[in-house]
């Protein structure tokens, strides 16, 4: 069997990987970027962005806003560093709310006490940690009620079942990027309710070497995965990291606000015609898991339901001595989702947390393990990664 891996481009085949390749030099097309911009703007009932990176469409969205200077964004802990780089090139400030205890999402009680210490609050950005739908439409009222903006990020859940979804935000944030729901390598869009027409759209333009990069990575991933076994993939896998062709995805090349470049488009509509066999698929693989996990899951039945299961989330106590054991049946797992109450990767991030302020996130980031469910997961791969899993908790 094949190694099994949690990203290394495992949301790609042969087929998109050459898609990808054709994009290189493919002519700007406008009448793409109109195309997507209009399909989102029919599913949600706004006017649509499109952006390079997931976090340009954040710091779009609120400067749109445009906020008074002592407002502040709250977001909840147990996210990556992006999320705050955006808020903080708008020149707001942010507060950080708990989750529930053993919970990927936010405790609502949690959100309320807050914003009563800090009625500054004016804008909530509201995720779906790992595809599970959390208490939108509670929130939601609760954020009209308050006046306050309530921004849905639905980089990790683009899909989910949640009834009158279009209604329940005043903003909707997608992602584009690496090991997301529609993966297309990167990108990202915001719907708005509405637009001031007054804010500077004059942006950046990404240069054709990071295109280059970008378009080129599906392949380099696929070489990787399928040579891995006779360890030419682990030699190919050593060097783009060396050379810095394999990056980051906190990493961020563009340093201002980048539109969308055409290019990416077809890969989009790729993912979003697949989307339904995916989904599928993704919960196929977490209800599997779930039967056999079921004690240390940290979903129940129901949200697998409603969820798009981008991955399966188990609690573990030690986590180094599960993928130390993972490793060695050759599954590799350790990209996982979040290392930390605010997950900076590998690069060097300064970010406004401090230690202490969301114990349950900070607790969750020592235990969670992401088990993968993407399309090179099968049954016979799943159980795998449940084996060695039950192996470990049943010598406890």
């Amino acid at each position: 069997m094949s190694p099994i891996f949690n990203s290394i481009g495992s949301n790609y085949d042969f087929n998109f990987s050459l898609k990808a390749l054709g994009q290189i030099f493919a002519p700007d097309s406008d009448k793409n970027l109109e195309i997507l911009k209009f399909f989102l703007e029919k599913e949600f009932e706004g006017q649509a962005f499109l952006f390079y990176k997931g976090r340009n469409a954040i710091e779009f969205a609120l400067k749109n806003l445009n906020l008074p200077k002592n407002s502040l964004v709250a977001t909840q802990a147990f996210t990556c560093y992006s999320i705050e780089e955006a808020i903080k090139k708008t020149g707001l400030k942010l507060i950080y709310f708990d989750l529930k205890a053993k919970s990927l999402n936010p405790d609502f009680k949690n959100i309320k006490k807050i914003y009563k210490k800090n009625p500054q609050i004016k804008a909530i950005i509201l995720q779906n940690s790992l595809g599970f739908a959390n208490e939108i439409e509670k929130i939601y009222q609760w954020s009209r009620q308050n006046k306050i903006i309530l921004i849905l990020d639905l980089a990790q859940s683009y899909g989910i079942k949640t009834a009158n979804l279009k209604n329940l935000a005043d903003i909707f944030i997608l992602s584009f990027g690496r090991d997301k729901i529609l993966d297309a390598i990167t990108g990202g869009a915001c719907i708005l309710k509405k637009f001031d027409n007054k804010l500077d759209l004059i942006q950046n333009q990404v240069a054709f070497r990071q295109r280059l990069k970008d378009l080129t990575y599906p392949f380099v991933c696929f070489l990787i995965r399928k040579t891995y076994p006779i360890y030419l993939g682990k030699i190919l896998h050593f060097l783009v990291k060396k050379t810095g062709f394999e990056t980051n995805p906190i990493y961020n090349p563009v340093k201002k606000i980048a539109p969308l470049p055409s290019q990416y488009v077809n890969l989009i509509f790729r993912q979003l015609k697949n989307l339904d066999q995916s989904l599928k698929h993704r919960q196929k693989i977490s209800k599997l898991y779930y039967q056999n996990l079921k004690n240390i899951s940290l979903i129940n039945q129901t949200d697998i339901e409603n969820g798009v299961n981008l991955r399966f989330p188990i609690w573990v106590e030690d986590i180094e001595k599960v993928l130390s054991s993972l490793k060695a049946a050759q599954i590799y797992l350790a990209d996982r989702w979040y290392r930390k109450a605010i997950d900076c990767g590998k690069i060097n991030c300064q970010t406004d947390y401090r230690q202490g302020t969301c114990p349950n996130a900070e607790k969750l980031s020592q235990h969670i393990l992401n088990l993968p469910t993407h399309q090179e997961i099968d049954e016979t791969k799943a159980i795998k990664i449940i084996n060695v899993i039950s192996k470990l908790e049943n010598n406890k």
